[in-house]
């Protein structure tokens, strides 16, 4: 399962929908989202392409309508090259969970690369339910278990998506780091890849019977048993990026096996991953483990949410409309960094680290000309 994820376009038209459609009401939950990160073997990526990204994404899909996208593309000769690689599991299409024998129900972000996550339990803490996540979708399908004292992660950011089928989330990200996470580091990615095809073949053999009790069993004995990873896969960075900006593309899907499980069920469209997009494309200004870690410990979420929270339970379909209008006004997305503030903030890290090394004073020039350009303190890079 281990292949490269390269959007795969189709000639044939869908029709028109609004994904972002609010119908009745609009629910807000609390989701907790680990980021797994490793270096890529050999470090970051030395020397220059012809083209930069923006370049090349345009010359892979087309020039784009999408205001977010052409605001994101503008960056000119942006190259993702710090060399992070993230673990992403790639969600099963069918959600057998929610399914019935008479109906087949379909995964939210159907056969998407993701991060491990989901929506925090009442009574939960936002770690407990980070942690609760990256079992229930990385570890338990794989038959891998990891004790919690062994798992370190560490706040990232907060996000908020957009409504999809009429709920927003509140995105807290934490972020486990292979080089503190001696688990993360020797995963072995092709043996739990093995034994979610076990657990998938040994499920659809069961369902196979016409007298399967399944559809009867509660959602804890459901959740034992049903597949909801494909496979998991360690993506450089850049192709992570791409396959969320693509979700919200027609007639593009990330590989072979989702155009054609999208084909078989009948699926015309994917949900939009822009936000998870915001959050990894963030990764791209740390140029060095210790450099995101050092960021990591100077992060609060609640300050993190304030800022960031523009939707709120209960909104109509035109409260939504008047809050994105006021949001974009600006004429851009307070939720996305922009590519050339990335390579500027991924300057300044290479260069505080270069004078840490060489004992120099990094706290006059740089970190004037960072709170000069923004108004405020910058963060700790």
């Amino acid at each position: 399962h281990d292949q490269p994820s390269t959007p795969r376009s189709r000639s044939m038209a869908a029709p028109r929908m609004d994904p972002f459609e609010v119908r009745g009401e609009l629910s807000v939950r609390d989701s907790a989202t680990v980021i797994c990160v490793r270096r890529r073997s050999g470090g970051a990526l030395l020397g220059e392409r012809e083209q930069g990204f923006s370049e090349r994404f345009e010359q892979k899909f087309g020039r784009t309508r999408q205001p977010f996208l052409r605001y994101l593309l503008r960056a000119k000769g942006f190259e993702f090259n710090s060399g992070w690689e993230v673990l992403l599991g790639q969600s099963e299409v069918v959600n057998w969970l929610r399914s019935e024998p008479s109906k087949i129900s379909v995964m939210r972000y159907a056969g998407e690369f993701k991060l491990a996550g989901g929506n925090v339990d009442e009574g939960e803490s936002l770690d407990q339910a980070a942690r609760r996540e990256l079992y229930e979708e990385f570890l338990r399908p794989a038959e891998t278990d990891v004790p919690a004292s062994d798992v370190v992660l560490r706040p990232f950011s907060v996000k908020q998506t957009r409504p999809i089928r009429s709920r927003s989330n509140l995105m807290y990200n934490f972020v486990a780091l292979a080089d503190e996470n001696p688990w993360l580091r020797n995963l072995d990615v092709d043996e739990i890849n093995l034994a979610l095809k076990r657990r998938r073949e040994a499920f659809l053999a069961f369902i196979s019977d016409p007298n399967c009790p399944y559809f009867s069993f509660t959602d804890r004995a459901k959740e034992e048993i049903s597949p909801e990873v494909y496979q998991l896969r360690w993506v450089p960075l850049e192709e992570a990026v791409e396959n969320c900006l693509t979700s919200t593309l027609e007639n593009v899907y990330v590989n072979e096996w989702q155009e054609r499980e999208f084909s078989r069920l009948g699926r015309v469209r994917r949900d939009p991953l822009i936000m998870t997009g915001a959050v990894l494309v963030e990764l791209e200004q740390f140029p060095t483990s210790e450099a995101l870690l050092e960021y990591c410990q100077s992060v609060n979420f609640e300050e993190l949410c304030k800022a960031e929270q523009w939707l709120f339970q209960g909104m109509t379909a035109e409260d939504v409309k008047a809050a994105l209008g006021a949001r974009l006004a600006g004429g851009s997305n307070p939720s996305f960094v922009h590519l050339d503030e990335i390579a500027r903030r991924r300057g300044l890290a290479v260069m505080r680290a270069s004078l840490v090394v060489g004992g120099g004073d990094f706290s006059t020039s740089a970190e004037s000309e960072e709170q000069g350009e923004r108004g405020d303190h910058p963060p700790r890079l």
